[in-house]
């Protein structure tokens, strides 16, 4: 079995701090969520998950655009 792992980061974001590159005043991009999946390579049948939420410490108050886009809150 050769195991593959497929992992999402999610980050602090805002309407259009995407389009904007997070250069807007008090705008930094920080890491709020990691997920992970393991899965087999030849079936890809999940073997195990991580899911970890992370405490921003520059921008503690998440905008409500990353509430409503991803579900994750203060």
């Amino acid at each position: 079995m050769n195991p593959v792992t497929v992992f999402d980061l999610e980050f602090t974001a805002w309407e259009d701090s995407l389009a904007q590159r997070w250069m807007q005043p008090g705008q930094f991009r920080e890491v709020v969520q990691i997920g992970a999946v393991k899965r087999d390579a030849r079936t890809f049948a999940p073997l195990g998950e991580l899911n970890i939420l992370v405490k921003p410490r520059i921008n503690a108050r998440l905008s409500d655009y990353l509430v409503n886009l991803t579900g994750v809150t203060n």
